[in-house]
């Protein structure tokens, strides 16, 4: 580690994140200082994806730094001490990982604050004070979580347990009909979906004309395979919009695989392209919208509370104007402009089985109320302001 390496800011965050792959776990540390310089700390195979395992591998990486480090200070500790933040997913494991890691750094502050011992108790809650971040755009990933149970439970009730499906190969433990609706659509008709079953190809050339007339240069449905944020949403709009293409091919041409008959008995379900509009409506009005502002660079942490407290609001309004909501007449984001295009123009017409799509709502939109307050932290901001403040006094003062 060279002198640019050195870790001298005394306020970095630390980024963690895991991945499985051909059955192995990886995980991967960096940090990023409050200038925005981002250092990858290390990348390493785990035995497990546990709170423990994530620890004891960022300790072994921690040790690796000292033995390259050309210093005679303990390079790890300084590191370690240093990181006031974590930033991570919303995973049960990558909280307890943040509960593990400040033990475990709160073991190491006194061998890098000599007078750690002296210090009294405020200070040195103020020095062990760790902040964890979570990423938002997870949020979106909670709110398909939410959609599909939702789905799944108002199916449920609706068909009296007796959810139609026509091929039970497409079932999937826990499911609803409108999901597997929208995920085999994009195994048969999306671009890289089932090459063996699906019809790719010949769909687009068959609907041709029709992208053109509604300015599209390429089909909109997107592969579930490597896209997570927001796809449950914004290719259950698509299906919606092209429900009626989609069944005029499959009925004019051979429809004899399992999969596309599938697809076409769920495409003929008016409660799934109920459950389709849903998604679809809330993918225009609310997830596409919120995934906008919290990729912008222009939003703070404590801003970004205020626009969670916008949507809480708007949510709670709408539970009792759902009518209004599916007219289009309702926005959580009055600065966030709503891409006017057929597909929305298709969504926001009035369809016989509207009935269906508030009921959908009804369940979902109150389940998204549950899950919004755990993606606030304005409170962990005003708190982190306070508690650097103490830092910096401290260590000027030591």
């Amino acid at each position: 580690m060279d002198a640019a390496d050195k870790p001298t800011n005394i306020n970095t965050t630390l980024h963690t994140d895991e991945a499985s792959k051909y059955g192995q776990k990886w995980g991967a540390f960096g940090t990023r200082d409050s200038e925005g310089n981002y250092r990858l700390l290390g990348l390493r195979d785990m035995a497990t994806k546990s709170s423990h395992d994530t620890l004891e591998t960022f300790k072994e990486i921690l040790s690796d730094i000292d033995l390259v480090s050309k210093t005679e200070e303990i390079t790890s500790a300084k590191i370690l001490t240093n990181i006031k933040n974590t930033m991570s997913d919303r995973a049960a494991t990558e909280t307890k990982f943040n509960t593990l890691l400040k033990e475990y750094r709160n073991e190491i502050l006194p061998l890098v604050y000599k007078n750690y011992e002296k210090m009294n108790e405020e200070s040195q809650q103020a020095l062990s004070h760790m902040n964890n971040f979570f990423c938002g755009l997870h949020t979106l990933v909670h709110m398909a979580d939410v959609s599909q149970k939702s789905l799944y439970e108002v199916e449920r009730s609706f068909f009296e347990n007796e959810v139609p499906i026509y091929n039970t190969s497409f079932s999937k433990q826990g499911n609803s009909g409108t999901v597997r609706t929208v995920l085999t659509a994009c195994k048969a008709f999306a671009r890289r979906g089932d090459q063996k079953n699906g019809c790719y190809q010949g769909f687009k050339t068959f609907i041709c004309d029709f992208l053109k007339e509604n300015n599209m240069l390429s089909l909109p449905l997107q592969p579930l395979r490597g896209n997570r944020f927001n796809i449950l949403f914004t290719n259950a709009g698509h299906v919606y919009f092209l429900k009626e293409k989609m069944i005029e091919y499959l009925t004019k041409t051979s429809c004899t695989n399992g999969l596309l008959q599938s697809v076409l008995q769920d495409l003929q379900t008016p409660f799934f392209v109920s459950g389709c509009k849903a998604l679809g409506l809330i993918s225009k009005f609310i997830t596409t919208p919120l995934w906008r502002i919290i990729e912008s660079k222009d939003i703070t942490i404590s801003a970004m509370n205020n626009k969670y407290l916008e949507l809480l609001t708007f949510l709670n309004d709408i539970v009792n104007n759902l009518e209004d909501f599916i007219a289009g007449k309702l926005f959580p984001f009055k600065e966030v402009e709503i891409k006017t295009d057929n597909m929305l123009e298709k969504l926001l017409q009035p369809s016989e089985n509207d009935d269906n799509v508030v009921l959908i709502l009804s369940v979902i939109i109150p389940a998204f109320l549950d899950i919004l307050p755990g993606s606030m932290s304005f409170m962990l901001m005003i708190r982190r302001s306070i508690l650097f403040s103490l830092v910096m006094i401290i260590e000027r003062e030591m």
